[in-house]
C-alpha cells in the first residue's frame, strides 16, 4: 500500500511537471513569433541589423520567482520578483485604503489583492527629469491565454498600488503616483499590488508582465499565486 501511494505521488509530480513545462513552451513559441514580427517590422522601416539586435538582446521571455530580469528601456536595469503572495483584502496585506492609485476600486468579494515584493536595480539607466533618475514602476498581472497578443493587453489588471508613491499631500500625488527615483549602482525593495478575479488566482491563471508599456520586448514571470490564510 504505501508502494503505491508513492508510485501514485510520483504520477503527480510528473503530471504537473509535464504541464508546467508545456505551459512555458507554449509562452516561449508566442514569444518568439511576436519578436520575429516585430524584428521584420523594424527591418522594413530600416533599422539596422545591429540596431535591431541591440534592442532584443534581453528578449529572454519566461522566469520565475527570484530570478534576476535583465531589462533595458533606459539602459541596463534589472528586476526581481521576491515574492508573490495573495489576501482576501487589502487591509489584510496591512496596506490602507487611502495609498491606492484610485479609491473607486470595490472590495465586495470577487477579488483577491496579489502583493509583489520586487528589488529593482539601475545599472546604467537614464530615466526622467534634469538628473535622469526618475522612472515610471511597469507591469501588469495578465492572463495566460492573452501571453503573446501585440497590438494590445486585452486582459490584465494594472497597478493598483506602490508602495513608494508620494503621500496625497503632494499637489501631483496622482499625476506622479508610479513615479520613483533610482540613481545608478542603487537598489529600490518595493511592492506593487493588482487587484484579481478570485477564479483566476485559484486556477493560478494570472502572470506578471513586465514591459508591458512597450510593444518592444516583454517579459513573463511565473507567480505560482498561494493565497495567504
Amino acid at each position: 500500500m504505501k508502494r503505491l501511494m508513492i508510485l501514485i505521488l510520483l504520477l503527480c509530480l510528473l503530471l504537473t511537471a509535464c504541464s508546467y513545462y508545456r505551459f512555458e513552451d507554449s509562452i516561449k513559441r508566442k514569444l518568439t513569433e511576436e519578436i520575429g514580427k516585430n524584428r521584420q517590422e523594424n527591418r522594413e522601416n530600416g533599422e539596422s541589423a545591429q540596431n535591431i539586435d541591440e534592442k532584443y538582446r534581453y528578449s529572454e521571455g519566461v522566469f520565475h520567482i527570484g530570478d534576476v530580469i535583465p531589462f533595458d528601456i533606459w539602459g541596463k536595469m534589472e528586476l526581481t520578483v521576491n515574492s508573490a503572495k495573495v489576501f482576501d483584502s487589502m487591509s489584510d496585506a496591512g496596506i490602507d485604503k487611502t495609498r491606492l492609485h484610485s479609491e473607486e476600486v470595490k472590495e465586495d468579494g470577487s477579488n483577491y489583492f496579489v502583493l509583489l515584493d520586487l528589488t529593482i536595480k539601475n545599472i546604467d539607466a537614464s530615466g526622467l527629469g534634469n538628473d535622469g533618475e526618475d522612472f515610471y514602476i511597469d507591469g501588469v498581472l495578465i492572463e495566460r491565454d492573452y501571453i503573446g497578443y501585440q497590438d494590445s493587453l486585452v486582459s490584465y489588471f494594472p497597478i493598483a498600488y506602490f508602495s513608494h508613491s508620494p503621500s496625497r499631500e503632494d499637489a501631483d500625488w496622482q499625476k506622479n503616483y508610479y513615479k520613483y527615483t533610482l540613481s545608478k549602482g542603487e537598489s529600490l525593495d518595493c511592492q506593487i499590488g493588482f487587484f484579481v478575479p478570485r477564479e483566476l488566482v485559484k486556477n493560478n491563471e494570472v502572470v506578471y508582465c513586465l514591459g508591458a508599456n512597450t510593444n518592444i520586448i516583454r517579459y513573463y514571470v511565473e507567480l505560482d499565486l498561494e493565497v495567504m490564510r
